[in-house]
């Protein structure tokens, strides 16, 4: 079994009752957001025994945990943090039309959103995956054929 504490207590008391429940992590709050993700990836990776991978097409699956995309001939493409980020978002919506508006909410949430930089980062998954993998809906958005 897999344990995650989230406490706002750094007492020697605390810390080895936790340590005798034998936890995966004890995180001390306030805790940032990829101290959480990194410590829900550990424990995933526990409870399935290897690393996360999805079949985005024939011949190129994407690795949740490396961040890399993987294809058939051996090549290998590591993503930058917004390529793995938007390829996600992708990911969970297959087959679905995504609009600009949606994608400058999830990437940017408190920036200004730039249609030149996600253009950018698309042009940059293209390259890495596949170029037909994201269709471009003029106007509206993107669509991820999986």
């Amino acid at each position: 079994m897999s344990i995650i504490i989230l406490s706002a207590h750094t007492e020697q008391d605390y810390l080895w009752r936790a340590v005798e429940l034998k936890i995966t992590r004890y995180l001390v709050k306030p805790y940032d957001k990829n101290t959480l993700i990194k410590a829900l990836e550990d424990v995933s990776m526990e409870l399935i025994g290897h690393t996360p991978m999805f079949q985005i097409t024939v011949t190129c699956k994407y690795d949740f945990c490396k961040k890399t995309v993987f294809h058939t001939e051996g090549e290998l493409a590591h993503l930058s943090k917004s390529e793995s980020r938007l390829l996600e978002y992708f990911l969970k919506r297959p087959n679905q039309t995504v609009t600009y508006e949606q994608l400058f909410d999830y990437m940017w949430e408190f920036e200004q959103p730039s249609k030149e930089a996600l253009k950018s980062i698309v042009k940059e998954l293209r390259k890495k995956i596949d170029k037909n993998f994201i269709k471009n809906l003029y106007g509206v958005g993107y669509l991820c054929e999986i």
